[in-house]
């Protein structure tokens, strides 16, 4: 069946070929070359003398004019092909501008929705930072917050050893658990030099609870390394000396945040008239 298909095919060749061949156009040139050689066969046998020269001259000239018109007509073949190829090829060359238009038409507008998706994408990126700021100041404003309320330090007597009190206070909105905290109380003669709560001398950590919002926590610390003396008594209340006693530590916590341990610094130093403790910034 194959090369029955094949034989068919090429016969379907070999008869198109033949069809270009002899289309009607060739077949009328090659009627009034048959119709001119018969005439000139005429002539020829009419001629009494010369009939081979007069045959052989004229033949020739109507071979070579056959050939001519032949060679006229493939030409005339061919620019009617070239014709018909630049006019396709116009054809295309428009398609292909219309395309191309079209395709810049498809990129403006993909160029379009990408620079709306763009905005988009930068309006959802600003209120999605605005929205994490918003739950940050959320937190922060839930989040436990620690400070002193209130500061004592007694018997503050000849010979005594005093013990301190300080009492913290929960000024957020949510509660605080692991809350301890460490603190010592120093007489010097200037202000603590460096960071105070690196001293050897410390009260270790006191205290490990849970402390509510709002709720305040005292914590009482009676291991206090110093011994009041007459010398150091009247240097605290003499204004005209730097003498000075300072109760300071640090407290540390858990809270909602999670994460380390919060923890803050705390430093007061003692008003011999007010008897009370005011905030010292070291």
């Amino acid at each position: 069946m194959p090369e029955t298909d094949q034989t068919d095919s090429n016969q379907k060749k070999v008869g198109d070929k033949k069809k270009q061949v002899f289309d009607p156009g060739m077949k009328r040139i090659l009627g009034w070359g048959l119709a001119a050689l018969a005439v000139l066969l005429v002539f020829t046998f009419v001629q009494r003398a010369g009939r081979i020269p007069f045959f052989t001259e004229n033949f020739l000239s109507l071979v070579l004019l056959m050939v001519i018109v032949v060679q006229a007509c493939i030409y005339s073949r061919q620019w009617e092909v070239m014709r018909r190829q630049w006019i396709a090829m116009r054809r295309g060359l428009v398609q292909t501008r219309n395309i191309v238009g079209q395709n810049e038409r498809v990129i403006e507008k993909m160029q379009g929705q990408l620079d709306a998706v763009t905005d988009q994408a930068g309006i959802m990126r600003d209120s999605l930072t605005e929205t994490r700021n918003i739950i940050d100041q959320n937190e922060r404003s839930l989040r436990a917050y620690f400070g002193v309320r209130a500061m004592t330090i007694e018997p503050l007597t000849i010979g005594a050893r005093p013990r301190i009190w300080i009492t913290f206070v929960n000024g957020g909105q949510t509660p605080a658990w692991h809350f301890n905290a460490w603190f010592i109380g120093l007489i010097v003669d200037t202000q603590p030099l460096g960071d105070p709560w690196t001293v050897e001398e410390s009260a270790g950590d006191i205290g490990n609870s849970f402390v509510p919002a709002g709720a305040e926590k005292t914590i009482v610390y009676d291991q206090t390394e110093f011994i009041v003396t007459r010398e150091r008594l009247d240097a605290i209340k003499d204004r005209e000396r730097m003498t000075r006693l300072f109760v300071f530590g640090d407290a540390h916590y858990n809270d909602i945040s999670g994460g380390p341990k919060k923890s803050f610094h705390f430093c007061g130093v003692y008003d011999p008239d007010s008897r009370k403790f005011r905030d010292y910034e070291v």
